[in-house]
């Protein structure tokens, strides 16, 4: 049976805005990955989520007040089971689903 944890998933708060006009540029992917991994909020470092998509909705287990509270803006993820390469997108936002649990709208 395929293990249907495939993903890591680590949700940040970057100084960055959706609008493109201030941009940060690496000198390579190491660098990249690196300075985002440094950004990660303390408990939303994810190893074991199912296979995510882009323009997609991320299913967390972490209060809502939480994640507004720590300012998480960013996410980072890796389909671990198919590359190496981290996919990062904006949250354009995050919905209340249940006590301990959000949707992230990315």
């Amino acid at each position: 049976m395929n293990d249907p944890y495939i993903t890591n998933v680590k949700l940040l708060n970057v100084p960055l805005e959706s609008d493109s006009l201030h941009t940060l540029y690496f000198t390579s992917l190491s660098t990249q990955q690196s300075y985002f991994s440094s950004k990660v909020v303390d408990g939303c470092n994810f190893t074991d989520f199912s296979y995510q998509r882009k323009d997609s909705i991320i299913r967390v287990p972490v209060q809502y007040d939480t994640l507004i509270s720590k300012g998480v803006n960013y996410v980072m993820y890796q389909n671990k089971a198919f590359s190496n390469k981290w996919f990062y997108a904006f949250i354009k936002d995050i919905v209340f689903v249940s006590n301990g649990r959000s949707d992230l709208i990315i």
